[in-house]
């Protein structure tokens, strides 16, 4: 079975617990992560926290993980931030070209010829299929400089609280690639499950920029394309569940984070997975 529906299995026994959690149901659960640890070769990070309650429960919360395309939830986050500041706007056009054109995820690198793209329509593109082309002209809007780009989301994150959270690289660009041993390490972007949780809470309680952005950005990560993770077993229909998040997945790694909205409970749940056996992501 590929990862991500590994990953998916396991879930719901998560979700129950994170929904009203005991102190004496927490080792049972970690018992759990551990045992599909084993399973899947690598290591697990996870944090779930129950909005409602504030109850929470954590497995290599605060550790390290290579984030993949989970890192465009920063770099969304601070696009939010610019325009609330006028440093940018959503209708701005920015130029696409085979020049900046980028493999991997996504449709813009499809494109052909030179044309010119709304920013607004370059994020939604970055959050809902994660087009890596979209990404970077996102990210080349933040800033003058590659390394003014990338400060600009990473002291955003630093000021949100997000100690463990940057953005290394632009997507699948050799340009702009580092050789630091932190780059080398963990590619485009790091972070931890609890950084991640934290980033999504905040969106949840409209702490980030204000009200109507947060309202945009849950409106955008309803959007995700690729479910076969957090959404893929949940009685969505049934149950009144709406799934808010953003996935990352190169090989060997398989993440997701982001927000479950239902009647019965708000979670917000980071999953990171990385060196499985199953290289499939």
């Amino acid at each position: 079975m590929k990862l991500a529906a590994r990953l998916s299995v396991m879930l719901p026994f998560l979700i129950l617990f994170s929904s009203k959690l005991y102190s004496q149901d927490s080792s049972a659960v970690i018992a759990q992560i551990r045992q599909f640890e084993k399973t899947v070769g690598g290591r697990i990070g996870v944090m779930a926290k129950n909005l409602d309650t504030g109850e929470q429960i954590g497995y290599r919360a605060s550790e390290k993980f290579p984030t993949a395309s989970v890192i465009k939830l920063p770099v969304m986050v601070e696009y939010f931030f610019q325009v609330k500041e006028g440093k940018v706007s959503p209708t701005q056009e920015i130029e696409l070209s085979d020049a900046n054109k980028w493999g991997g995820s996504g449709l813009f690198q499809f494109f052909n010829g030179m044309s010119q793209q709304k920013l607004t329509d370059a994020v939604l593109l970055m959050i809902t299929i994660s087009d890596n082309t979209a990404t970077n002209m996102v990210i080349d809007a933040l800033g003058r400089t590659h390394a003014e780009k990338l400060a600009a989301v990473n002291d955003r994150m630093v000021a949100l609280g997000l100690k463990n959270t940057r953005l290394l690289n632009k997507l699948m660009s050799w340009e702009t690639k580092t050789n630091s041993p932190e780059s080398i390490r963990y590619g485009v972007g790091v972070s931890t499950p609890g950084d991640m949780n934290l980033l999504c809470e905040k969106i949840f309680r409209r702490e980030i920029v204000d009200s109507a952005a947060c309202d945009a950005m849950i409106d955008l990560m309803k959007k995700q394309f690729y479910n076969d993770k957090i959404p893929r077993f949940l009685p969505k229909e049934e149950a009144q569940i709406r799934v808010a998040h953003k996935t990352g997945s190169v090989t060997g790694v398989s993440n997701d984070v982001g927000l479950i909205l239902s009647p019965r409970a708000n979670i917000s749940l980071a999953i990171f997975i990385e060196e499985a056996r199953d290289r499939r992501g």
